[in-house]
């Protein structure tokens, strides 16, 4: 008995030496997928927010996001979506220190707006906005939203 489960110990030792014991592009749940597309507000591309898909089918959610800019977005297949009817949401993305440093260009009197856009709750905290992922067939998404 005390020799079994040591041969069982030495297995899974050389199992993950071998192979790894690391994360994959495969989620408990299933492979993950990439998705693309484009965001518009009130018809202009948007900038300077963040798309999350949440795919919530099966235990436990696995959650997908990617910056918006210049109207776009991209999240690959390894860090993309589960297979299946996922929520979205589109957040305001908030400016970063070092992009405010940039814009002021060393000129510490200079206005700079850093206000995030507005974006309505039913693209956000109270999304109506839903995508269906598909493992075999092209994943874009065009969004576009109306601020009123």
């Amino acid at each position: 008995m005390q020799h079994s489960k040591f041969v069982a110990l030495l297995i899974a030792i050389f199992s993950c030496s071998t192979f790894g014991c690391g994360g994959s592009d495969i989620d408990d749940r299933g492979q993950r997928v990439g998705v693309t597309g484009e965001v518009k507000l009130d018809g202009q591309p948007l900038s300077n927010a963040r798309i999350v898909f949440i795919s919530d089918e099966g235990a436990g959610t696995v959650k997908a996001t990617a910056l918006i800019e210049n109207g776009t977005y991209w999240i690959d297949d390894t860090k993309g979506p589960l297979p299946g009817n996922a929520k979205v949401k589109i957040h305001p993305e908030l400016m970063e220190l070092e992009l405010l440093e940039a814009a002021k260009d060393g000129d510490r009197y200079k206005s700079v707006e850093t206000s995030p856009v507005n974006i309505p709750a039913r693209y956000n905290s109270r999304t109506e906005l839903t995508a269906p992922v598909s493992s075999e067939d092209e994943n874009i998404f065009d969004f576009d939203l109306a601020s009123k």
